[in-house]
């Protein structure tokens, strides 16, 4: 069985927040989530404030959880021993988690790492 854990880009903030509680309150979405300190209590939002990123059941090469929204280098070789490198966003569509350029990668086969997220590093995607 998966581990349920959410990390939410913080529109107003700019800033990713690892998750420890969520509470839905009259369309305001009140966090607190994890810091240096502890557990810290964060202003309440609008659900259009933040949006929340699920952790996909696996971890990268480096032990770190891949959460939906995480940019990710993987490699891959073929039949024909061709090797193929990729760096692609993690989404969750057509009911499953997968890159969300190249749907055909299976992202439980290959290993990953992680080298950012599409809110914070968007040049990562720029080729």
């Amino acid at each position: 069985m998966r581990e349920i854990k959410f990390r939410a880009w913080d529109k107003l903030d700019k800033k990713i927040r690892d998750i420890k509680s969520i509470q839905l309150l009259s369309g305001e979405v009140e966090l607190y989530y994890k810091d240096n300190h502890g557990i810290s209590y964060y202003p309440k939002r609008t659900k259009n404030d933040i949006i929340l990123l699920e952790f996909i059941g696996l971890k990268d090469k480096n032990g770190e959880y891949i959460y939906e929204g995480n940019i990710v280098r993987g490699s891959f070789t073929d039949q024909d021993n061709e090797n193929y490198d990729f760096i692609d966003v993690v989404d969750f569509k057509d009911g499953k988690f997968q890159c969300e350029n190249n749907a055909d990668f299976d992202l439980w086969v290959y290993i990953l790492e992680i080298i950012g997220n599409k809110f914070e590093n968007p040049e990562l995607l720029k080729t």
